[in-house]
């Protein structure tokens, strides 16, 4: 138990050194103009309160006015849960026998990059940015707190009591919705908040191990949920949608980025009996 102690102090301490590398390392000095960026509107300049209402307002306007795009991509979206959808009960069966006292302490001591891990990662790399007088890397952290906020704050909190899932330990099977029936297991709000946080730190870095790093930190939260019968695996995969989604948006619509670049990242992911790959697209 002491190792696995030490694992999750190795992890966060991880989470911690990724942000600040971001920061010192893998971005401009605050003066250097963006090399990606065409225009960093007036937008990006408003503090964060104003920041957060914008996008909250936009986030709540969108619906009504989807492009063919936005479409297209929700229908892969819902593709994608939907098919993981129909493996769930397989997928929870297989985990489920390969469990053990090493696997969940494991996904216990990975557990924090979910929930407060994240945050803290995040409020390091605003400190270093602002001790340093670089708004950019102060940018990073503000982005990541904002997506965080809409991800797994507002969009997530509001599909779980609308949806109305069971969870997995509850035994009444993945097919259970209930709207507004105080059951909430979809989507996973930890695997929303650790890809919101992976993407925006992704968008804002074009270091191929960091990118790997902090998508591979994010896809074993999305593990140790469902090891942890907490989670079905549509439900991960939806949170990780969502927070992906959100994370990028964020950054895209704060520095008004407009390239046609796609990026492939590959990363193993190894935890006690589980031997996999983490994969992200962007474009």
């Amino acid at each position: 138990m002491r190792s696995f102690q030490w694992a999750r102090m190795v992890l966060l301490a991880m989470v911690l050194l990724t942000s600040v590398r971001v920061s010192a390392a893998d971005l401009p000095p605050a003066t250097a103009t963006p090399p990606e960026a065409v225009t960093v509107q007036e937008y990006s300049e408003k503090n964060f309160a104003r920041r957060l209402r914008a996008d909250l307002a936009e986030i709540l306007r969108h619906p009504a006015h989807m492009s063919s795009d936005d479409w297209h991509h929700l229908g892969l979206g819902l593709t994608a849960v939907g098919g993981t959808a129909l493996l769930d009960t397989e997928i929870r069966s297989r985990i489920q026998e390969r469990r053990s006292s090493g696997s969940d302490d494991f996904a216990n001591a990975i557990r924090p990059l979910g929930e407060w891990g994240a945050l803290a990662g995040l409020g390091v790399t605003w400190i270093v940015g602002h001790s340093r007088h670089n708004s950019r890397v102060q940018r990073i952290a503000e982005d990541g707190f904002e997506a965080s906020i809409l991800a797994a704050g507002l969009i997530t909190p509001a599909l779980k009591v609308v949806v109305g899932r069971a969870r997995p330990l509850e035994d009444l099977g993945p097919a259970y919705l209930k709207p507004f029936s105080g059951h909430q297991s979809f989507p996973s709000g930890e695997a929303t908040e650790a890809f919101a946080v992976a993407s925006v730190i992704s968008a804002h870095t074009k270091n191929p191990w960091l990118k790997g790093s902090m998508w591979g930190l994010a896809g074993l939260v999305a593990w140790e949920r469902v090891n942890l019968d907490a989670h079905w695996s549509s439900d991960v995969v939806a949170g990780a949608l969502i927070g992906a989604g959100i994370g990028k948006w964020v950054v895209k619509r704060g520095t008004r980025e407009h390239r046609r670049r796609v990026d492939v990242v590959l990363l193993p992911v190894v935890a006690p009996g589980v031997y996999a790959v983490s994969g992200a697209i962007s474009w």
